[in-house]
């Protein structure tokens, strides 16, 4: 499991996750789960075709700090991940 915080702009805009580093697992924002993703095999391997994963805009508190939560079934390191704003390629800050 891997837990942090984030402060989102004051857009309601979606965001994606950028799974790379991940594996296999469960993301989770704010308490709500997003989804199951798989990106990678336990050995590293990639899996096609999704690295990109939807996280609505109505679930991210603007202005606020938010809650991320990743359970990686193979010990994935999220150390590689980004958040970004839905078709602008911005990444989100966390100073």
């Amino acid at each position: 499991w891997w837990r942090a915080s984030f402060k989102a702009g004051s857009s309601a805009d979606p965001m994606l996750l950028d799974a790379t580093g991940l594996t296999k697992g469960q993301l989770y924002i704010n308490g709500r789960h997003v989804c199951r993703y798989f990106v990678a095999t336990g050995k590293g391997a990639p899996v096609a075709p999704q690295t990109m994963y939807f996280i609505p805009g109505p679930w991210v508190n603007p202005d606020q700090e938010n809650e991320i939560l990743i359970f990686d079934e193979h010990g994935g390191n999220p150390t590689k991940c980004r958040l970004v704003y839905a078709g602008q390629g911005t990444a989100i800050s966390d100073e």
